[in-house]
């Protein structure tokens, strides 16, 4: 079996559009939080009030250019930068083969030994929207000329179209274009998969790619998450407000609260990528590559409970992470750091609570990454990913943001700690019941 290392890492997240931004933020303690769109009232009447929105973007300094992002959905964007990010990062030259295509080759990568791995919850679902609505309106877009101004204006407000249909719409909208506009850009002609198992989609990627690289597969990967839910109805939001879901604290700076007292639902985000460059260790070290970590482990479990409800007796993440520590050749006492779902639902923190502290008891310190950036869905476990990885490199446990008054027996980080880090997990839950946790270790 081969030995599975990290040697490069890119983030799009709410807390910056690049990994450095990121982790400058989560250890200055500074979150990312604002008001909901004002428009979105317009159609519905919202219990929350908050969402953790992206930063502005520039896709040109991945070579993204105008043209060429109204041909992709927000996620291939997203992907395409974050790659480019951790591409860079793991010192490969990304060689320009057709300027017309936007082909490239990566310098001294093998295509049929590299592939790319990616999550995603809902793919290009904002691109479906702003297609159908587009669809849906035409006929009154056709009456507009004949009202008078004021209904004019305000009928155009509350359309929010495109003036046009995109003809790239179809594939736009499938979830597997991530992942494929990824391989056609980057010449990876190797195994080119997709996995949407919702709020886990990231974290079940990675250990795809770890899986495919550990059994000889392949030597390189592309491997994260993706995810973008900023529809300019606000109407994904709505779906998880209506599902109580959602924090609905009033304060702005005490709306997003995993593992604290008083959560009261997570803080949605925009969305987000978290990008990592894997590779077999033999390939790594061949190419004199930069070694942020190894992967020591990967397990999955599915609760088969309930379709948004996580299982409260915790049987199968106790299972999961019993395995993985099996699999990974680890004690509990081993692990110095967890990253946690963490989202700040009342039952889910309850439970991955106390899943910890039978395991694992105060042994380990545990934070959640969501309390600064809210929840990005499938781009969550591989921006989280991201985190551990630089936790062990950096020896710095983030503050868990707003955990103030914890009841769990658990040790939640409550200030930015600086400690060694050997060996640390990070775990996703997700709807539909499936759970999956990497494990990584210091080199």
């Amino acid at each position: 079996m081969e030995r599975v290392v990290v040697t490069g890492t890119g983030a799009i997240s709410p807390l910056g559009c690049c990994v450095d931004d990121m982790w400058n933020a989560l250890c200055k303690g500074t979150p990312a939080i604002d008001t909901i769109p004002s428009w979105w009232r317009n159609y519905f009447s919202p219990k929350s009030s908050f969402w953790a929105p992206l930063p502005p973007l520039d896709p040109s300094a991945a070579g993204v250019s105008r043209v060429e992002s109204m041909k992709l959905d927000r996620t291939a964007v997203l992907g395409i930068m974050a790659a480019v990010e951790a591409l860079r990062q793991a010192n490969i030259e990304i060689v320009l083969q057709d300027k017309r295509k936007k082909t490239h080759t990566l310098q001294g990568i093998d295509p049929h030994r590299a592939g790319v791995c990616m999550g995603t919850g809902v793919g290009g679902a904002c691109s479906l929207v702003e297609s159908q609505a587009h669809h849906i309106t035409t006929p009154v877009h056709e009456q507009l000329a004949s009202m008078d101004e004021e209904a004019r204006t305000h009928t155009e407000s509350l359309l929010q179209a495109p003036a046009r249909f995109n003809p790239f719409v179809v594939s736009m909208i499938m979830p597997n274009a991530i992942a494929a506009q990824l391989g056609i850009r980057f010449g990876l002609k190797g195994k080119n998969s997709t996995n949407s198992t919702a709020c886990a989609s990231g974290t079940f990627a990675l250990g795809s790619a770890f899986q495919a690289i550990q059994r000889g597969e392949m030597d390189f990967a592309l491997a994260g998450g993706v995810e973008f839910l900023g529809d300019p109805y606000g109407g994904i939001f709505r779906g998880f407000d209506t599902a109580g879901t959602l924090t609905d604290i009033p304060q702005k700076e005490r709306a997003n609260r995993p593992f604290d007292s008083d959560r009261r639902g997570f803080l949605f985000s925009e969305g987000g990528c978290g990008m990592l460059v894997l590779e077999s260790l033999s390939h790594a070290e061949k190419r004199g590559a930069p070694i942020l970590c190894e992967i020591s482990g990967f397990s999955h479990s599915y609760d088969a409970h309930n379709i948004m409800m996580i299982d409260k007796e915790g049987t199968e993440i106790t299972r999961m992470l019993t395995d993985l520590l099996a699999m990974s050749n680890r004690s509990p006492q081993d692990i110095t750091y967890i990253n946690a779902h963490g989202t700040g639902t009342h039952l889910n923190d309850a439970v991955e609570a106390r899943v910890i502290s039978q395991l694992f008891g105060r042994n380990a310190a545990v934070n959640s990454t969501k309390s600064y950036m809210g929840h990005t869905i499938g781009a969550a476990g591989a921006l989280e990913a991201i985190v551990t990885v630089l936790s062990i490199r950096h020896a710095t446990i983030h503050a868990s943001h707003n955990a103030e008054s914890v009841s769990d027996d658990i040790d939640i980080v409550q200030k930015c700690r600086h400690i060694p880090v050997d060996h640390a997990i990070s775990q996703s839950f997700a709807f539909g019941g499936n759970n999956g946790a990497l494990l990584f270790s210091r080199r």
